[in-house]
């Protein structure tokens, strides 16, 4: 006959089971309204125009990222996260697009038979794939991007949201653009480096790693698009 010690642990072990992971790291940053920055300065695109992002990451891996605007996820904007890791000294990045916009759909499918662009992309110094994620709006200006880590134990080193619009039922188009980041606290950093970040604020809309590059996928994706409407 089982005893009862023997009971109790099996049971423990099933409660464990069947507890949700618990998040070992949460973050979230607010961004300013009306800080849309347009061809001539700034516009009112409140769909476009980031309110918070949040971030949190469970012991096994599982990530979920939220982005939220002072208006509504639309079907012609563009909405992109770039969430930078490390593992061991080697970086990965998870780039993660979401859009209905007919142009974007067709420059990444390359079909018209496609309708909405939902993917999350990892680039690693091993590996650049698609992998398997889940996209969601809550109430009507949340979205909501959950996937996995290729490794449980990678530490977010930055995560950045980009937003685009861009119309152009005229001959001059009508662009918008708005970004927010976060940065994260790597247990490595000492008390110096953790000072120096909470003075530089958490919201760096001009100096954050990757500010440059994310600008240059936008610039890189309106030219493309300027070529094909004019084609």
């Amino acid at each position: 006959m089982m005893r009862a010690a023997e009971k109790m642990a099996i049971l423990c072990a099933f409660l464990l089971f069947l507890m949700p992971a618990i998040a070992s790291v949460q973050k979230s940053v607010d961004d300013p309204q009306g800080d849309v920055q347009g061809i001539s300065g700034t516009v009112n695109m409140p769909n476009i125009d980031i309110k918070k992002i949040t971030y949190s990451q469970t012991d096994d891996g599982s990530v979920t990222v939220t982005l939220q605007v002072y208006g509504s996820i639309d079907s012609n904007s563009v909405y992109m996260l770039t969430l930078n890791t490390t593992k061991n000294g080697e970086e990965t990045i998870y780039n993660i697009y979401y859009t209905k916009n007919k142009d974007f759909v067709y420059e990444w499918y390359g079909s018209e038979n496609e309708t909405e662009l939902k993917a999350v992309e990892v680039i690693s110094k091993n590996i650049q794939d698609i992998i398997n994620s889940t996209f969601d709006i809550l109430q009507g200006n949340i979205l909501r991007i959950q996937f996995k880590l290729l490794n449980s134990s990678e530490l977010p080193v930055n995560l950045m949201g980009l937003t685009m619009f861009m119309e152009y039922s005229s001959e001059v188009p009508t662009i918008g653009m708005d970004n927010a980041t976060m940065e994260f606290e790597l247990p490595s950093q000492n008390n110096n480096q953790q000072n120096n970040q909470q003075n530089q604020g958490n919201n760096n809309k001009n100096g954050f790693p990757g500010f440059e590059t994310a600008f240059l996928i936008a610039a890189i994706s309106i030219a493309v698009l300027l070529r094909r409407k004019i084609l």
